[in-house]
């Protein structure tokens, strides 16, 4: 069986190495993807094998000490979305 691994945006690529510098690689990372399965692919329901994820973009909460990785566009989408619950 083949281990399932991660592809980084370049954006993604970019802001690691600025992590790096800062030294939030050490922090713990939360995954912020689809709950519908294991991997970034919500049409790969429960515990998928051999799969890629695509990591779209990295932030970090140095306050709250992790790093979010986002993968796929529902993590992305909701944190950019630009509707208002005012609307």
């Amino acid at each position: 069986m083949d281990t399932p691994h991660v592809e980084f945006s370049e954006l993604t690529n970019t802001k690691i190495q600025d992590f790096i510098k800062h030294g939030w690689d050490k922090l713990p990372v939360c995954m912020a993807k689809t709950p519908l399965s294991l991997s970034d692919d919500p049409t790969l329901k429960g515990r998928p094998e051999n799969f890629v994820t695509h990591s779209t973009d990295i932030s970090v909460s140095a306050g709250a000490g992790f790093v979010i990785c986002l993968y796929w566009q529902c993590a992305h989408s909701a944190r950019t979305s630009k509707s208002t619950s005012s609307e």
